[in-house]
């Protein structure tokens, strides 16, 4: 539950204020429009469905809407990255691999709720999968690699959002 950022110009780590959250293993992390994000994962065996927004201008941690109302968001071992200002998260599993994507709209400062808004995107089209890597590079998002049972892959694919459509 420790949250540091780094310091390159002193190559030394600061501790920041922790979010209010349980603890928790295999978790998501993405920034996007400036705020960092945590979310899901499992804690001794509970699923974790709260999700916070920290922004480092002020050092506080806000949380946002829970990932139940209405998303199938719990899991743990998804991948996640953010390209354009939105945060995604892919893969993962709740009870087993999942493959739904779904695509995070940061709050704009005139939201009255100040929660954003998640969108379900089209299905990851590989074998659904745990623990894989979400990165992105420019506009562009990527999951890679990741297991499923006794199975371990060593593919990418390329998320293309506009299209609703994870392609090879």
């Amino acid at each position: 539950n420790d949250f540091f950022k780094y310091d390159p110009s002193a190559d030394i780590w600061i501790p920041v204020t922790s979010y209010l959250g349980e603890k928790r293993m295999s978790a998501i992390a993405f920034v996007a429009d400036g705020n960092a994000y945590v979310g899901t994962g499992i804690y001794n065996g509970v699923y974790q469905k709260d999700f916070y927004q920290y922004n480092p201008t002020t050092g506080l941690w806000k949380a946002m809407q829970n990932l139940e109302n209405g998303y199938d968001l719990k899991r743990y071992g998804a991948a996640a990255f953010a390209i354009n200002g939105k945060g995604y998260i892919s893969t993962g599993t709740y009870t087993s691999a999942v493959k739904n994507t779904w695509e995070f709209t940061p709050p704009a400062a005139s939201d009255v709720n100040g929660i954003g808004v998640w969108n379900q995107k089209g299905d990851f089209e590989g074998v659904a999968r745990t623990s894989a890597v979400g990165l992105s590079i420019g506009n562009r998002g990527y999951v890679l690699t990741g297991k499923n049972g006794n199975s371990r892959y060593g593919d990418m694919w390329e998320l293309k959002p506009y299209d609703s459509q994870v392609i090879q």
